[in-house]
C-alpha cells in the first residue's frame, strides 16, 4: 500500500469513528453528486450534542447554541488541509470514507444513456421485422412522445424493459398487419405474443405500453382515455375483452357470417319473436347485420326495450328493430352499431335526461353522424319525464363536454332545474312513434 493509500485510509477511519461526523459525509457526498466537483454548501438541521461537539471542534468555532449549521466543502477541505492528513483531496476522503467510487448523476445518466442505446441497438438487430417494428424505429429515433414514454419506462426498471420491447414490437407487427382479420380474444393474443395469457391484462406493464402505444399510433391523448375507451381502441385493432360478459340486447336483428349465411341464433330468436343478448363472441363471427326495413331504434335502458318488445310480440303491429345499450355504450354495442351504419342503416337514439344519458346521445351522434337522429329528446320530453331526482355539481359539470345544439339546449334546462328525467316515463310517446 502507498503511502498515501494508507493515509486515507487512517483519515476515513478517523472520521468514521467518530458519529458526529455521519450525517455531514452523507450531505457532502450527495452535494458532490449533484454538483459533479467539489464546491457549493451543505446544511445540517436538528444538530444532536454530538455533533456540535464535533463539527465545533473541527471547525474550530462554537456551535452549543446553534441549531442547525452551513458547511461549504471547500471550507471543509481548506481545513483538511491543515492536519495530518493535508495531502488527501476531499474526493479521496469521501471515497474512502463510502468505500468505493461516488458516482456523480452527470456520470450516473450517461451511463444510462450509453446502456440503453446498447440494448436499443439489440433490439434492432434481433426484433423481428414487421410494420409494428418499422413504425417504433421511427419514434426512437425522434424526439416523440413514445420515445419518452419508452425512455421514462427504461429508467423505471432497466431490468425487464428489453423483454418488454420485444413483446411490443411482437404485438404492434401482428395488429398493424392484420386489421381485417376477425376480433381475438385479448387471452389468446397474449398467449400467442407472450406466452402469458394475462400479459395484456387491465393493470398489468405490458397493457399500458400496448395501450400508449396504439393510441399514439392513432395520434390520440392517452391521458384522457377511460377503461371504456380502452377497450374501444384495442378493439379497433381487433383485440377484445370479457367477450360473454360484454354484451348488447336486440330485437328482431338479422346476421351473417362471412359466407353470407344467416346466423342460426339469430334467426332463432327472430323466429320465436323474442329479444336476444348479442355477446362480442357472437359479434365475432359476424359479417354483416341488417335490421327491419334499414331502420333501428336505440333506447339506453333495457326496461324500455323489454316493454316496448312486449307489445310487440302481443300485437299485430309491423315489427322494428329495437336495441338497448344497457346504460353504457360498451364494446358490443359499438360493434354491432357499426355493423348496422355499414349496411346503410338509420339510426335513432333515445335515452335517459342526465349528463351521463346526454353524453351517450353526444358519443353516438359524433360517431354516426347523420345517420343517427335523436328520438324524443327534446326540452318538451324532458319536462315529461321529469323525476324528483336532484343531479349534483359534480355530475352537472359534465355537461360542459356537450357539443350537439339540440343537447345543449337540454344541458342549459338541466342546469336550470338540476333535475334528472328517465325514459320509462315516456314509454307511451315511443310506442305512439312506432306505430306511426
Amino acid at each position: 500500500m502507498k503511502n498515501n493509500d494508507k493515509l486515507v485510509m487512517e483519515a476515513a477511519a478517523y472520521f468514521k469513528e467518530r458519529p458526529g461526523f455521519q450525517r455531514l459525509f452523507k450531505a457532502m457526498r450527495r452535494r458532490y453528486q449533484a454538483l459533479g466537483r467539489i464546491g457549493g454548501n451543505v446544511h445540517i438541521q436538528h444538530l444532536t450534542q454530538v455533533e456540535k461537539e464535533t463539527l465545533g471542534t473541527y471547525l474550530q468555532r462554537s456551535l452549543m447554541h446553534q441549531q442547525s449549521v452551513t458547511i461549504s466543502l471547500t471550507s471543509f477541505e481548506r481545513q483538511l488541509a491543515a492536519t495530518r492528513f493535508a495531502s488527501i483531496s476531499l474526493l479521496d476522503l469521501l471515497e474512502a470514507y463510502f468505500e468505493g467510487e461516488i458516482i456523480t448523476h452527470k456520470m450516473q445518466a450517461k451511463h444510462v444513456v450509453n446502456e440503453r442505446q446498447i440494448a436499443i441497438e439489440r433490439w434492432k438487430e434481433q426484433a423481428t421485422a414487421g410494420l409494428g417494428k418499422d413504425w417504433l424505429v421511427m419514434q426512437l429515433e425522434h424526439d416523440s412522445t413514445m420515445r419518452r414514454y419508452l425512455f421514462n419506462k427504461y429508467k423505471q426498471n432497466k431490468v425487464t424493459w428489453l423483454t418488454h420491447l420485444f413483446h411490443l414490437t411482437n404485438a404492434m407487427n401482428a395488429l398493424l398487419s392484420n386489421q381485417q382479420n376477425p376480433p381475438i380474444k385479448i387471452a389468446l393474443f397474449a398467449t400467442t405474443i407472450t406466452g402469458n395469457p394475462h400479459a395484456f391484462d387491465i393493470g398489468q406493464e405490458l397493457e399500458r405500453w400496448l395501450v400508449f402505444a396504439l393510441a399514439t399510433f392513432k395520434g390520440l391523448d392517452h391521458s384522457k382515455l377511460n377503461g371504456e375507451s380502452k377497450g374501444e381502441l384495442l378493439f379497433e385493432f381487433g383485440l377484445v375483452r370479457d367477450s360473454l360478459y360484454n354484451f348488447t340486447f336486440a330485437y328482431q336483428l338479422q346476421g351473417y357470417d362471412r359466407n353470407r349465411q344467416e346466423h342460426p341464433g339469430m334467426k332463432g330468436y327472430n323466429e320465436l319473436d323474442e329479444p336476444q343478448v348479442v355477446t362480442l363472441e357472437t359479434l365475432s363471427n359476424i359479417q354483416v347485420l341488417e335490421s327491419i326495413d334499414q331502420v333501428v331504434y336505440i333506447v339506453e335502458n333495457p326496461t324500455v326495450l323489454s316493454t316496448l318488445v312486449s307489445y310487440f310480440v302481443n300485437s299485430q303491429a309491423q315489427k322494428h328493430t329495437l336495441i338497448s345499450t344497457n346504460g353504457q355504450l360498451n364494446q358490443s354495442s359499438l360493434m354491432l352499431l357499426d355493423l348496422l351504419a355499414q349496411k346503410g342503416c338509420q339510426m335513432f337514439y333515445a335515452g335517459d335526461f342526465d349528463p351521463e344519458g346526454l353524453l351517450i346521445a353526444e358519443r353516438l351522434k359524433q360517431r354516426y353522424q347523420q345517420q343517427l337522429q335523436f328520438w324524443r329528446l327534446t326540452l318538451s320530453d324532458y319536462e315529461a319525464c321529469l323525476s324528483n331526482e336532484t343531479i349534483s355539481e359534480h355530475r352537472l359539470k359534465k355537461l360542459h363536454r356537450l357539443s350537439q345544439p339540440e343537447l345543449i339546449v337540454l344541458a342549459d334546462r338541466m342546469r336550470e332545474i338540476k333535475k334528472a328525467g328517465y325514459q320509462e316515463r315516456l314509454v307511451d310517446f315511443y310506442l305512439k312513434d312506432l306505430r306511426g
